[in-house]
């Protein structure tokens, strides 16, 4: 009896774990600070203070490149769960209908619209994802500029690629001329607490000669749930290390950035994934490697 009802509160206290909110994708009190690295060097973003209306929450913010003025909200938070960018731009196409908190996978809304063009956000995927050494649910959303009145879902230029996450908001950008992310979370403080880089648990052993770029057979093969992940840089380079399971969702973003010659080791846990065969990759701007393990539970 006991047992059974020890399994019970085990499986609520995950199911409860697991149920994200919409509005914990785009978290904002004041105070809060996000650090990113971007194409033009790091960027770090601090909520000054908020303010109720009736058409939903205005978010003021320092240091966000596109709202110098910090007298104007650079975001609201509407009553349909809409994060508008820009909400009380001048210009018209300044203001973006950015977010939708309570999308899923498939749905789509005009991010912009005038008599000229338009823009259309389609959520491409939402997965659970290790960030900043956090298990969370990470929703994929692909931008798109169409002719004025297309009505299709998925058509027209791509743009670009933005990642929310549950608990951190905006953790990611991918331009559609970029080789590498334009932005990417590198830290944050929210609601008091502190979250790491992205490189917490990787561990540099420097190379007197290291020869080559080389991605090391994990150890050990098959695992449960945690396995090392080695790899060797022969010269400073940009990198990017995760995981992506066989049907090809990204479910953990391990190390980016710049890195000198060294031999790396990353402790992965797969604690949070179902048992099966997943893809490990070693991504510089010259090679992708890729090798693959096998968890069982």
């Amino acid at each position: 009896m006991f047992k059974y009802l020890f399994l019970i509160i085990m499986f609520v206290q995950i199911a409860w774990a697991q149920n994200y909110q919409p509005k914990d994708f785009f978290p904002a009190h004041p105070g809060d600070v996000w650090e990113y690295s971007t194409e033009y060097g790091s960027e770090r973003r601090v909520i000054i203070r908020d303010s109720i209306a009736e058409e939903g929450r205005y978010i003021f913010m320092k240091g966000a490149s596109f709202v110098s003025d910090t007298t104007l909200p650079a975001f609201l938070i509407d009553t349909s769960l809409f994060v508008v960018r820009n909400p009380l731009a001048t210009w018209n196409w300044l203001k973006r209908y950015r977010y939708k908190l309570d999308a899923d996978s498939g749905d789509t809304w005009l991010e912009f619209s005038d008599s000229s063009s338009q823009n259309k956000a389609y959520v491409r995927d939402t997965y659970e994802s290790n960030i900043l050494g956090v298990i969370t649910e990470v929703k994929e959303i692909d931008y798109y500029a169409q002719p004025p009145g297309d009505t299709s879902i998925i058509s027209g230029s791509f743009l670009e690629t933005d990642q929310i996450a549950a608990g951190f908001g905006f953790i990611y950008r991918y331009k559609n001329e970029h080789e590498w992310p334009s932005y990417i979370l590198n830290g944050a403080v929210i609601a008091g607490d502190t979250l790491g880089q992205v490189t917490v648990g990787l561990k540099r052993e420097p190379l007197i000669h290291p020869s080559t770029l080389e991605l090391r057979p994990n150890y050990p093969n098959p695992f449960n749930p945690k396995t090392t992940i080695e790899f060797v840089l022969n010269k400073r380079t940009f990198i990017e290390l995760g995981v992506y399971n066989i049907r090809g969702q990204k479910v953990a973003l391990l190390a980016l950035g710049s890195y000198p010659p060294g031999n790396y080791r990353y402790t992965f846990n797969g604690s949070y994934l179902a048992s099966g065969e997943y893809v490990y990759y070693l991504k510089t701007a010259e090679r992708t490697l890729i090798r693959k393990m096998m968890l069982i539970k």
